[in-house]
């Protein structure tokens, strides 16, 4: 875990009652605590809404869609379509996994 030594300067800012109900919110949303969210918003990085449950079971679906392929690595004949088959899933993983969690980079 960081330190905070390098965290030496404080911002104060002064907000609505609703404002700082919806920065409460969307860091919540985001699984963050409030000074989380908005020290990734000040490096310009959007976090997104934790995925619902229905992302990581699909996400374990896929994994054993993976694995079935594991009983054709020992088959000479096989071996390369179940690998290509297994690299081409893992592909869909990473794509769907990073699109789904990783902050948007803000432009400014």
């Amino acid at each position: 875990m960081k330190t905070q030594e390098h965290r030496t300067h404080r911002i104060k800012v002064r907000l609505t009652d609703e404002e700082v109900k919806q920065i409460d919110d969307y860091a919540s949303a985001c699984g963050l605590r409030r000074s989380q969210f908005m020290r990734m918003l000040a490096i310009g990085k959007y976090p997104k809404p934790k995925p619902p449950m229905v992302f990581w079971e699909i996400v374990q679906e896929l994994y054993n869609i993976h694995n079935t392929f594991n009983p054709l690595l020992q088959n000479e004949n096989f071996k390369d379509v179940a690998i290509a088959a297994q690299k081409d899933i893992e592909e869909i993983i990473l794509e769907f996994e990073r699109t789904a969690l990783m902050p948007e980079k803000v432009k400014i």
